[in-house]
């Protein structure tokens, strides 16, 4: 590898690395029962339980570092992650999901405290 390539490698992994803040966990929300293509809002390590199936969401974290105006990023360092849980089974994703069946919509966030979501079955 010559330098110029370990040099731009270095910066591009600097930038993604400052572009990624994560919010702190400041507060405790309850877990909270719902049903499906019901509209609700979930914080940050709070869990929705669907009522009379087997399917669990979760906010793990949000990420809030949006890319000024006029600059060209990378990453904009925004999303909402998202553990899902089926039957025992474990999965993780970002934002709007499809896992075991279900459709996770996001309809609004801030991208710090909450995510105002729905659940379909796909």
């Amino acid at each position: 590898m010559n330098k110029s390539l370990i040099i731009v490698v270095i910066m591009v992994s600097i930038i993604i690395a400052g572009c990624s803040q994560k919010t702190p966990d400041t507060q405790h929300y309850e877990d909270i029962y719902v049903n499906l293509n019901e509209e609700f809002i979930l914080h940050l390590n709070q869990t929705a339980i669907i009522k009379d199936v087997d399917f669990e969401v979760k906010i793990l974290e949000f990420y809030n570092s949006p890319c000024p105006r006029g600059a060209k990023c990378i990453w904009s360092g925004l999303g909402v992650e998202l553990e899902y849980t089926h039957n025992g089974e474990v999965k993780k994703g970002m934002d709007i999901g499809l896992a075991f069946g279900y459709k996770i919509i996001i309809i609004e966030t801030d991208y710090e405290t909450f995510a105002k979501m729905i659940i379909e079955e796909e």
